[in-house]
């Protein structure tokens, strides 16, 4: 708290008035009534002379005490606020106006030997406003006052609009606890925002859009909109070796990629690996009888579902099964499918067509056979976690499968036929 003076000073002050009274007297006279008069000097002898006067001073004190003329106000607001103060005449226009500041980490100000009259106080802070408004005190002479402003944040409220039609809307100033709100039908209601710059981020429940990272300036557009990246693919042919990126001892040969180790093969194109619902469809061709195995929703290589369509000589012959492989590692989800009434569609050396469709987290496996035509329906593989929501689709090979697949493709609005 500061204290600071607006006019001259007048103190309460005690005075000591000095009164100086003097008497004369003839040298050698006794101070005070002798009995005779004065001035007369010795009447014993012709040679004497008349007496030389004596001062003598008395010194009487009296003690005169000032009252102040002035009076003092504390004004009480927010630290770093700019406090006007207008002295107000008599048809209360401003004759007189200054201007104080309160230092940061305080919360008040003392203005001491102000003129007797009406005053007018205003508090003004970046960012906020006075709830209570200018106030107006009448400052006495030799008393005290006090005037408290209260300073409350200037708030805004903001709607985002989006394409994407539900999901979390994020959002801080910096140094700030993040909070969220959420997207519904295509927008996002942010209320009480005080001014500054907020990082935004909206997380999409489609998993076809991008996440979006931006900053929001306050205030500005009490309506602003954002348009999300679609992440996800169009159709997709990989009917040429520089349309993959094969693992080592794979390679493409006469319009087949031949499947000799474990490994996963992805689109080369990183364009080509953001599918959400789509229809793959390809030719297979157990060589070793072991497996024909797919990715759906590969992030990378090490994480992604695995779906595979076991043969004679798998440990599990003639099943359906899905796994889901974070980091390289495999756990099962779904059911296991028995498979083995299938048996002559899927043996060993012959081709078969996979139709494999992706539509929200479930997954439906159908085979068609190459010599029947016959249209058979495999099984569905769900996962209620919705693990992976969005990602490349590919061929994959575990332990010591070899395989030949051929005319693969992956088809976005496809129907499965």
């Amino acid at each position: 708290m500061r204290a600071l003076s607006k006019v001259g000073a007048v103190a309460a002050t005690a005075l000591l008035v000095f009164t100086i009274n003097f008497i004369a007297h003839a040298q050698g006279d006794p101070v005070g009534n002798s009995g005779r008069p004065s001035g007369y000097g010795n009447t014993g002898g012709s040679g004497s002379t008349r007496p030389k006067p004596q001062v003598v001073y008395r010194v009487r004190e009296r003690v005169v005490t000032v009252t102040p003329t002035t009076g003092t106000l504390t004004i009480v607001a927010e630290p770093g606020a700019s406090i006007r103060l207008q002295y107000l005449n008599r048809n209360g226009e401003v004759a007189n106006e200054s201007t104080d500041l309160i230092s940061q980490g305080e919360r008040s100000i003392i203005l001491t030997k102000l003129k007797p009259g009406r005053y007018r106080v205003i508090a003004e802070l970046n960012g906020y406003r006075a709830s209570n408004g200018p106030q107006e005190k009448e400052v006495v002479k030799n008393q005290s006052d006090k005037v408290e402003i209260s300073l409350v944040p200037i708030t805004y409220n903001v709607t985002v609009r989006l394409n994407a039609s539900s999901g979390k809307l994020y959002y801080a100033k910096s140094g700030e606890v993040e909070k969220s709100v959420d997207i519904q039908n295509n927008m996002a209601n942010l209320s009480d925002l005080i001014g500054g710059d907020y990082t935004i981020k909206v997380d999409p429940d489609d998993a076809a859009f991008k996440q979006l990272n931006t900053t929001l300036r306050v205030p500005g557009e009490s309506v602003v909109s954002y348009t999300l990246d679609r992440l996800e693919s169009r159709d997709f042919l990989g009917a040429a070796a520089s349309d993959w990126s094969l693992p080592g001892g794979w390679y493409f040969s006469a319009g087949k990629i031949m499947v000799k180790s474990a490994g996963v093969a992805l689109p080369s194109d990183a364009t080509y690996r953001n599918y959400k619902d789509f229809q793959l469809s390809a030719q297979a061709k157990m060589v070793n009888g072991v497996a024909a195995s797919f990715v759906v929703h590969a992030v990378d290589p090490q994480n992604y579902y695995l779906i595979q369509i076991t043969g004679q000589n798998a440990d599990e012959p003639y099943v359906l099964r899905g796994y889901i492989v974070r980091n390289g590692s495999a756990q099962r989800f779904g059911r296991t499918i028995p498979i083995s009434q299938f048996s002559e569609t899927l043996k060993q050396g012959k081709f078969f067509q996979v139709i494999l469709t992706m539509k929200g987290n479930e997954i439906v496996v159908k085979v068609q056979d190459s010599e029947t035509g016959d249209l058979l329906k495999l099984g569905i593989l769900p996962d209620p976690s919705n693990s992976f929501r969005i990602g490349a689709v590919g061929i994959a090979a575990r332990n010591n499968e070899q395989n030949e697949i051929s005319q693969f493709s992956i088809c976005v609005k496809c129907q499965t036929p």
